[in-house]
Parts: structure tokens; C-alpha cells; sequence
């Protein structure tokens, strides 16, 4: 006897199926410290990862914040707000300099796995860019 799931039966199955994808999309809240398993990422590393990808986090107080970089050049936005500038890897640190935003400066940076944590200059909170 062969059994067929009712519609509502096979609407729950596939919204659970999706319900993953949806939350890795989302982005985490930041941390108050490196993950412990989080380990100092080499320059050419940090570099790589970063390159050619886009990141959004977000914010202790509920923004959200997206960032674009380039190989030199790295684009921000965050609610009304937008800027560009120049961004380097020195060290284990990813630097930004922004064109408008006054908190340009250096973020110490931390990987576990494919995940770069980053502190922020503005508050020194740990952010996750996956």
C-alpha cells in the first residue's frame, strides 16, 4: 500500500528542507570575544578569502551591514549610510581607510574554517563574515 502526502504534509517537508539555507543566510549577531577555536589567518589567507566577496553582519544594536571588497577598494553599506576606500591586509589586521566614515583603522582577524572573525574599530565587537 503506497502512502501519498497530503499537500499540507509535503508543504511542511519542503519549507524544513529549505529552513537551513534560509538562516546561513541571515547574519549572525556579533560576539564579545574570538571564538576559542579561532586562529590567527596569514596575510596571503586573509587577502584571498576576502577578495572578490561580498559580507553582511550585524550590528550590537540590530543593523545590518553589508561589505563589498575589491582587490583594493572595499564598499560599505549600512541603513542611509554608504562609503567606499582603500583597505589592506597588514599582518594578521584587515585596515580600511574610508573616504567619509570616521572609523577608519585596523581589525584584528581570526578564521575557523572558511569563517573570517573580525574585531570592529568603532567597539572592538567580534563580527563573523561567512
Amino acid at each position: 500500500m503506497s502512502h501519498t502526502p497530503t499537500v499540507p504534509a509535503l508543504l511542511v517537508t519542503l519549507c524544513l528542507g529549505f529552513i537551513p539555507s534560509f538562516a546561513s543566510a541571515q547574519s549572525a549577531a556579533p560576539l564579545p570575544t574570538f571564538p576559542p577555536d579561532a586562529q590567527p589567518v596569514a596575510p596571503e589567507v586573509l587577502k584571498e578569502r576576502l577578495t572578490g566577496n561580498s559580507f553582511s553582519y550585524r550590528t550590537a544594536s540590530g543593523g545590518e551591514v553589508r561589505l563589498q571588497f575589491k582587490s583594493d577598494f572595499v564598499y560599505v553599506n549600512a541603513g542611509q549610510t554608504n562609503d567606499s576606500g582603500r583597505w589592506r591586509i597588514e599582518g594578521s589586521q584587515m585596515c580600511i581607510e574610508w573616504n567619509r566614515i570616521p572609523n577608519s583603522g585596523c581589525s584584528e582577524a581570526r578564521m575557523l574554517g572558511n569563517t573570517v572573525y573580525l574585531t570592529r574599530v568603532a567597539n572592538g565587537e567580534v563580527i563573523r563574515l561567512e
